[in-house]
């Protein structure tokens, strides 16, 4: 009979020793489930950083063009240098003293306190620090040029890596030759300063 009561008593140490250890690998198992989970979280991102890290490499002169297109200052000598050989390469003599204008500005004028990188600038609707410049080129009834010469221009001003749009086209044929032209357009540059 003791030797049955000890005989029990084993076997209920070891079924109360198999509970607990399974209850204690349990919880080892959900630990180390959330270590492994934890460490492919911060393997993914550390190959998102690395990736990252290279797409910055790869994608740095990206950034150069970026900068051409959308300017950071309106630099108006550039933009009329760079529209008067747009239309020198299309085959038409602008002058660039009053064939290309810019918005009067508003420096100076009474209670005006604005930054004069803004000055000829409104701001464009639904994005933000982003502004417009309008600028004019005309080509004069007095120098008229083909219509065919006026097309390569538009379409090497599209060509032009600056952003921007031609909002306005006003186009008159010359009177004695209905093969000239002369031409009034409106082009929107867009500059985030």
């Amino acid at each position: 009979m003791i030797f049955l009561s000890v005989f029990g008593l084993l076997c209920l140490a070891i079924l109360f020793g198999a509970y607990k250890l399974v209850g204690s690998l349990q919880a080892r198992s959900e630990t180390l489930l959330q270590l492994k989970s934890d460490y492919a979280t911060t393997q993914q991102k550390q190959d998102q950083i690395l990736q990252n890290k290279n797409d910055l490499k790869t994608y740095a002169d990206l950034n150069t063009i970026a900068q051409s297109v959308v300017p950071h200052d309106k630099n108006s000598d550039i933009v009329t240098l760079q529209i008067v050989n747009i239309a020198r390469k299309s085959g038409i003599a602008i002058d660039k003293g009053s064939g290309i204008t810019f918005p009067s500005s508003n420096l100076g004028g009474a209670g005006q306190t604005g930054s004069s990188s803004l000055s000829q600038l409104s701001r464009v609707p639904g994005l933000s620090g982003v502004y417009e410049l309008p600028i004019t080129v005309q080509q004069g009834s007095d120098t008229p040029v083909s219509y065919t010469s006026f097309l390569t221009f538009l379409a090497n001003l599209q060509q032009n890596r600056r952003t921007a749009t031609i909002s306005d086209i006003s186009i008159t044929p010359d009177k004695n030759n209905s093969k000239l032209v002369s031409f009034t357009i409106t082009i929107i540059e867009y500059i985030k300063p």
